[in-house]
């Protein structure tokens, strides 16, 4: 065979294409391949996220939601390992492993346990469900710590039967499961409050959804260390043989429960505390709106103080054109209301007023409100000073047990006097958050005024006859200027009002209910007859 010149001169360019065709493909299939494995990396991120986060995460979802779900599973989880030790506890002391027990005897007192229960929870909720909405934060911690109680009390059952006898068991087991059932009540009541501040796209059935899953996730830890635990508790009552217990085994077995169960409750009461403080709630409670509306209330107290130690100097005569100078003040200060985001309210405080009667009443009963006040004051109210309004204040004198407390803390002779606010019936949200306000301003003006009374040796009764009318107009005058009542259309257009309008603006969840603390009691005056 022969091969032509052509050919031959062409072959050392094509190998070179080919060649040049080779180095090409090999970085495209080395590309490939990477983004293979990467994909195939992703999968289990996508699954993960896909299972256990909401759709869209983290745009869909408020701020700290991922951190506050791991304070929530990490409190989860240690219910779960106590439940175990505390389980093994309550069985021992209804007779397990006890040759004179009866298993009939066990489940009778099981069921009358679980029965007392039930009664007990119903009068939780009977108590406490109006409470619900307004302390989401602060229910959410007590249902943890009310479980942890519970948990206590079931630890502790074996040594009551050992020292009371089997008949205290019933009891002691009743108390436990009341604290399960105020427990399940209180943290399925603020649940939803919960999620709904999460849910910022309107998603909470997906919320619910992903919180299931992260609790099967725990609850699947929980089953695993749980078994391994109590395992390890056989083995150490069963002195590290299979033989049965013996007293040391059975001692050291108790002191581990101990143990485990006493830095467990440790960690479950730091993680929820520590959960609940993340939150920054929308909604206004009294506390938040103490917090957030803090320097209104500081400002207005200076101007309703220095206005009434003048009318003092004048005989009596309320000079008004000091609140009217002040309009622009009152502009300002408006403006320094706190967003939700920036409001971390006290816990403690919080927990206090609802354990104790505060001396801010709100929404009370006529008969409460108007309690040492003669016909004539009650005349003056009722037509000159809140005739157009559908809240009545009042300062009336209480020697409640909240009021002595308060002394005893603040050392302040003014804890003895209440703010009485009675509601009209048909009242709006904005005449409760006027009345609110009224009420705050006058509460910080009677603490000032009596402090000031204590230092400077003034005798001024600020509760009864004038002073007390003194006091509650010039109050009355200061917020109807907040609210931009009484003005002009030229006045009213460059003053800044206060409203829920602005309070939705700042992010204020005020479009449905407020939550700052005013009771069922309604009242009718005017025209129609007070009932």
């Amino acid at each position: 065979y022969s091969i032509s010149s052509s050919s031959t001169s062409s072959s050392p360019s094509s190998f070179q294409e080919t060649t040049r065709k080779i180095k090409k493909q090999q970085p495209q299939a080395s590309f490939f391949l990477s983004s293979f494995l990467a994909k195939v990396h992703e999968i289990p991120k996508r699954i993960f996220m896909d299972l256990f986060l909401p759709v869209g995460y983290p745009t869909s979802v408020g701020k700290s939601y991922l951190t506050y779900q791991f304070y929530d599973s990490l409190q989860g989880l240690c219910s779960y390992l106590r439940g175990v030790v505390s389980t093994s506890a309550v069985l021992t002391a209804a007779g397990v492993g006890d040759g004179d027990a009866t298993a009939i005897g066990a489940a009778m007192t099981w069921a009358m346990r679980d029965g007392l229960g039930m009664i007990g929870g119903l009068f939780f909720s009977y108590i406490t469900s109006c409470h619900f909405d307004s302390y989401v934060k602060e229910f959410r911690l007590f249902a943890d710590v009310i479980n942890d109680v519970g948990l206590t009390l079931d630890m502790l059952a074996p040594y009551i039967a050992a020292s009371y006898g089997k008949k205290c068991i019933l009891f002691v087991s009743a108390m436990g499961q009341l604290c399960r059932v105020a427990c399940g009540m209180a943290a399925g009541a603020t649940k939803g409050s919960i999620t709904q501040h999460f849910a910022i796209r309107g998603n909470m059935a997906d919320l619910n959804a992903k919180e299931s899953t992260q609790e099967t996730l725990v609850s699947l830890v929980g089953m695993i260390l749980g078994i391994v635990l109590a395992k390890y508790l056989h083995y150490l009552e069963s002195g590290g043989s299979d033989d049965d217990s013996s007293l040391d085994g059975r001692h050291a077995a108790a002191v581990v429960s101990w143990s485990i169960f006493i830095i467990l409750t440790i960690v479950h009461v730091w993680a929820n505390y520590a959960g609940v403080k993340l939150l920054r709630l929308k909604t206004l409670n009294r506390e938040r709106a103490k917090v957030a509306f803090d320097n209104l209330f500081n400002e207005c107290k200076k101007q309703c103080i220095e206005t009434f130690y003048n009318s003092k100097r004048n005989g009596g005569d309320i000079d008004e054109s000091m609140l009217e100078k002040t309009r622009g003040d009152n502009n300002k200060v408006l403006k320094t209301i706190c967003r939700p985001d920036e409001v971390n309210e006290s816990l403690v405080l919080s927990t206090f007023d609802l354990l104790f009667p505060t001396n801010v009443r709100l929404g009370v009963r006529l008969s409460e409100s108007q309690h040492g006040l003669s016909n004539d004051d009650l005349l003056h109210y009722f037509q000159d000073e809140y005739g157009s309004e559908n809240y009545i204040l009042t300062l009336v004198p209480s020697s409640s047990i909240g009021s002595g407390i308060r002394r005893r803390i603040w050392g302040s002779s003014s804890c003895f006097t209440n703010v009485c606010v009675t509601l009209r019936l048909g009242a709006s949200d904005r005449d409760e958050l006027k009345a609110f306000i009224h009420a705050m301003i006058a509460r910080k003006c009677l603490d000032e005024i009596d402090l000031t009374r204590s230092i400077d040796g003034r005798d001024i009764d600020i509760t009864k006859g004038i002073g007390q009318k003194r006091l509650i107009h010039i109050t009355h005058k200061c917020v109807n200027n907040l609210f931009g009542e009484g003005l002009n259309e030229q006045e009213s257009s460059n003053c800044y009002r206060f409203s829920l309008e602005k309070l939705s603006k700042l992010g204020w969840d005020v479009d449905h209910r407020l939550y700052i603390g005013f009771g069922p009691w309604r009242a009718q005056w005017g025209d129609s007859k007070v009932n």
